[in-house]
């Protein structure tokens, strides 16, 4: 470290040791709530998943997989994402919300003659 000179000092100790910058990084979490509807519809596969108090570091990129439960198939993504794009990586920047929505897959009826 250089001393640096301060001009209107007078005596022995006219110089001044510089404090180096100390740049502190304050690392935020967020909490990522996944809604599923209907509640029988499926699950939404995480990577990677959560601290274990439930929150992500800022900055964090979420993988988010819509697993449809048999009979069910991925519709949309809805809340702090929309689209259907399956799987999906988000970005943790706030809190967010995002509901996965499945739909029933209907068979269609076979007519006879």
């Amino acid at each position: 470290m250089t001393a640096v000179l301060v001009s209107g000092c007078s005596g022995d100790n006219q110089s001044v040791e510089p404090v180096p910058d100390v740049i502190e990084t304050v690392l935020q979490f967020y909490i990522l709530t996944i809604d599923v509807t209907p509640n029988s519809g499926g699950i939404v596969l995480l990577t990677p998943a959560p601290n274990a108090d439930g929150t992500y570091a800022s900055g964090t990129l979420v993988k988010l997989t819509a697993v449809p439960a048999s009979g069910y198939k991925f519709n949309s993504w809805s809340g702090d994402l929309t689209g259907n794009s399956n799987p999906v990586t988000i970005i943790m920047d706030k809190n967010k919300t995002i509901t996965a929505t499945f739909m029933k897959i209907i068979n269609p009826v076979t007519l006879y003659s």
